[in-house]
């Protein structure tokens, strides 16, 4: 399980699935931190467009809250994690 991800890690990722799955027309992000840098907006305008969803706007994002919200009613809420391991064992299985 990774504690961190930086935008360099993010794009190589990116980079992967866009080799595997072609490119989308837009990659929709939030404004986290690695998501706003000026790594991925030069490795999108390349590759495809970039759309950051509004601050304080989960609706727009409705996919990952509606995930967000089933992991943590069947999993976090449920769980005590005692280290990353565990954590990662318990999430995947």
């Amino acid at each position: 399980m990774e504690r961190s991800l930086t935008a360099n890690r993010l794009t190589d990722h990116l980079e992967e699935l866009v080799t595997q799955h072609g490119a989308p027309a837009v990659l929709r992000s939030n404004n986290r931190p690695e998501f706003i840098t000026e790594v991925i907006a030069d490795w999108t305008g390349t590759r495809t467009g970039l759309f950051y969803i509004p601050p304080g706007s989960p609706r727009h994002n409705r996919y990952l809250e509606s995930f967000n919200s089933h992991l943590h009613d069947q999993c976090l809420n449920i769980n005590n994690f005692y280290s990353p391991i565990h954590t990662r064992v318990l999430i995947t299985d």
